[in-house]
């Protein structure tokens, strides 16, 4: 879809509910399940799916100035990664999780 020019994004709308036992509201754990309905294995189609989650679902909601900066709103997830593959196919420790530059959790 996205070589013919469609934007092409991922979300979720629930934790768990009747029609998707599996959500955690964890886009990262969105990410692989995506990843393993659409057989997209490579590093570069990781780096594609973290896309989905980050800046592709940024653009389609209209977040102006998204994006690591200076001054930036500041939410976000840091984990325990060395890269982005690593971070959407590893499972990795989520180490911290701000929202508005203050801190919601720290360690899981």
């Amino acid at each position: 879809m996205r070589d013919l020019g469609v934007r092409v994004f991922a979300g979720s709308d629930n934790i768990r509910d009747a029609w998707w036992p599996y959500g955690t509201g964890d886009m990262l754990e969105r990410t692989t399940i995506i990843g393993l309905q659409g057989g997209l294995m490579a590093d570069d189609d990781l780096g594609y799916l973290a896309s989905l989650v980050t800046d592709a679902a940024a653009d389609v909601l209209g977040v102006a100035d998204y994006g690591l900066r200076v001054g930036g709103r500041a939410d976000l997830v840091v984990v325990g990664a060395h890269g982005v593959p690593e971070a959407v196919a590893g499972h990795p420790k989520r180490r911290l999780v701000l929202h508005a530059g203050r801190v919601v959790s720290e360690g899981r």
